[in-house]
């Protein structure tokens, strides 16, 4: 397990496996665009180790003043 401040500018894909981090992308992707939130997704993750774990996961959009979206809040 990593420390989350070791987490800052990681992708999906330099934490998860292939398919794992495609289907958050997937998730990510909507939320940008539908400018909605979605919550409580519950899914296996296989880690980099091979180990899998079970996470619980809400995203929300987040928008700067110009609101241009520039983020999730995981």
């Amino acid at each position: 397990d990593k420390d989350p401040a070791e987490l800052i500018g990681l992708r999906d894909s330099d934490i998860l496996d292939d398919v794992t981090a495609e289907r958050c992308y997937e998730v990510d992707y909507q939320v940008i665009t539908s400018n909605q939130a979605v919550t409580g997704i519950e899914r296996e993750a296989t880690m980099p180790t091979g180990n899998l774990k079970w996470c619980r996961v809400s995203k929300f959009p987040l928008k700067n003043k110009l609101v241009v979206h520039f983020s999730l809040l995981l």
